[in-house]
């Protein structure tokens, strides 16, 4: 009975242990038999049939670009134990590691030259601030030398140590992950000659894409492309010519490659895989780190409104919709409860709200794997509804419609959506091809939209109204003006909003020998936009012309009342009114 009490309580403790998720490998370096690469911050080595890996480095500070001696003694990798990141090496069997490098230049290993050298790139000394050199240091007597190349982001030498081939520019030097970049910043593979005079040749040819990280072996030149519209292992020959593609991947980009006799090591996704030149075998390196997991440990969060990404007011003021760290809580002030939203299990959720019945709470969800509108019950019971299924772009926000039957929501893509929510119809009603939209609101009878419009033709902000029931777009501003921060008043009948037109320079003239020229401060001003036909300024000022509209029977207490007529009068297209007063009350808007 005491074997069967021990045994349940084991079971019942290994199932409480808590299960990690998946490890997160980057920069793989390769020799032999050995890879090592960056997980968690630091340094691991591993064999490269899989199993455990062995922790290297320890440092708080984070160790990345890890690149194996040619002999597989040594490990070179990037640190900024003391400030700026610079070079360390240390034995690949651990120890205490050695800085070999003092540029102060965020200095990042390229990998090792037959001779013993390890190449980095660095910023030049000389010359045009920032920009980008490759150099070599010897790690024993750390003698430096500079390759003369400019914009060189990437670089490897062949077994003779008389060519470099470089990558010239590329996204690499600044982070960027852009797929499918084709600007003037777009990697270019170059070589150049040491023992010969001359210019680099270019290897890229007319290629407009990106071709990158270059290694060398057995008289060819292999590199991450992405000829094919994704990034994958091609190789050419010395000269770029014999483009071949070795490896066909479609969801994961290719990323930091290294090449080590015959085989190559790189990460895809987060995962490293090695590729077999001989044969083209690919496969997943199974691998296990023996590590406490600590940032995965379940902790206190002592301020947790610090993570708070958006919080949003019900519509009665009585409780806050918080989002922080992918989760929905509804917190107020009394003795109402906190309401945690049972959002799905490993799933993110952002711009939480409760609609205007106080019965819902709409959020962007993540659970389906994109970015999609869901609904959840206001008192935290059952599970949410997905009522959208066309997520290919982030969400930004959304805006719920005063009746509850409508969701104005945009995205990066630069589209702006109203979602019907007894349908679930989705319909994109505006687009911009250069920035997302801002500023959305609903007019007080959900029969209007005012939104901020980017990407005009003077790129500069202009306010749009979009009739729901005429399914129509209508310009309210003119895009010579910067507009924005549109509010409707509480009756619906007059727009506000903040626009750029006020142009009286701080200096009264432009002539002085220290005048800089025209300076405007205060070009910001509150304008109103009257939405119907007739209407009076709410802030103008008594005049003869409001008393004259008055009955003279009237009593005082009478004297705000409108006209029965007028007051009943059945509200008129908001939009096409607003177009016809832009001709006649207000033509500079």
């Amino acid at each position: 009975m005491k074997i069967k009490h021990v045994f349940l309580a084991l079971s019942l403790y290994s199932s409480l242990l808590p299960a990690y998720p998946k490890d997160y490998f980057r920069y793989p370096s390769l020799h032999a038999e050995t890879v090592v690469f960056t997980s968690q911050g630091d340094v691991w080595s591993a064999s490269l049939d899989g199993g455990k890996a062995t922790r290297l480095t320890t440092h708080l500070n984070g160790d990345a670009h890890a690149s194996l001696s040619p002999d597989g003694k040594w490990v070179a990798y990037a640190a900024s134990y003391e400030g700026p990141s610079d070079l360390f090496v240390m034995p690949v069997s651990g120890g205490a590691p050695r800085r070999i490098t003092f540029d102060g230049a965020n200095a990042m290993p390229l990998g090792w030259t037959a001779q013993g050298e390890v190449l980095y790139r660095t910023q030049n000394e000389t010359g045009p601030a920032s920009q980008s050199v490759v150099a070599a240091v010897d790690p024993d007597s750390l003698k430096k030398h500079v390759f003369p190349l400019a914009d060189a982001t990437e670089a490897t030498v062949d077994d003779s140590g008389k060519s470099l081939y470089f990558t010239r520019l590329g996204l690499v030097a600044t982070g960027d992950n852009a797929k499918q970049y084709k600007g003037g910043a777009a990697a270019q593979l170059w070589r150049y000659d040491m023992d010969q005079p001359g210019e680099a040749v270019k290897l890229s040819g007319s290629f407009s894409g990106s071709d990158r990280q270059p290694m060398w072996w057995n008289g060819r030149l292999y590199f991450i492309s992405n000829r094919d519209g994704n990034d994958n292992l091609w190789s050419m020959q010395r000269d770029g010519s014999d483009v071949k593609q070795l490896t066909a991947h479609k969801e994961w980009a290719v990323r930091n490659a290294a090449l080590d006799v015959g085989k190559i090591v790189y990460q895809m996704g987060a995962d490293l895989h090695v590729y077999a030149i001989a044969d083209g075998n690919d496969k997943t390196l199974s691998l296990e780190l023996v590590s406490d997991h600590e940032a995965g440990l379940e902790r206190l969060l002592r301020k947790p409104l610090t993570y708070m990404s958006s919080s949003n007011f019900s519509p009665d003021g009585r409780q806050v919709a918080i989002t922080a760290r992918g989760h929905i809580v509804l917190a107020s002030v009394g003795a109402i409860r906190r309401v945690d939203i049972a959002t799905p299990d490993n799933s993110r959720a952002s711009e939480a709200f409760v609609s205007y019945d106080g019965k819902w709470v709409y959020a962007i969800c993540d659970a389906s794997g994109e970015q999609e509108i869901w609904r959840f019950a206001a008192d935290g019971s059952g599970s949410g509804l997905q009522l959208t299924q066309d997520g290919h772009m982030q969400r930004v926000s959304m805006k719920e419609s005063p009746d509850g039957k409508w969701i104005a929501h945009w995205n990066k893509s630069g589209d702006l959506a109203l979602l019907n929510l007894a349908s679930r119809k989705n319909d994109i009603i505006d687009h911009s091809e250069s920035a997302d939209f801002s500023d959305v609101v609903w007019s007080p009878d959900s029969r209007t939209l005012a939104s901020v419009r980017p990407g005009t033709a003077h790129q500069l902000n202009q306010i749009a109204l979009y009739d729901v029931n005429a399914r129509q777009m209508h310009s309210l501003t003119s895009d010579k003006y910067e507009s924005r921060s549109p509010a409707f008043s509480a009756d619906g009948h007059w727009l506000y909003f903040l626009s750029d037109r006020n142009f009286e320079p701080v200096d009264g003239a432009p002539w002085g020998d220290r005048n800089m020229g025209p300076y405007f401060d205060r070009r910001t001003r509150v304008y109103a936009y009257a939405l119907q036909a007739g209407l009076r300024f709410p802030f103008q000022a008594k005049d003869e012309l409001e008393n004259a509209k008055k009955n003279p029977d009237e009593k005082d207490g009478d004297d705000n009342k409108q006209d029965d007529s007028e007051r009943n009068k059945s509200k008129k297209d908001i939009a096409a009114d607003a177009k016809t007063n832009s001709k006649s009350a207000n033509p500079c808007l």
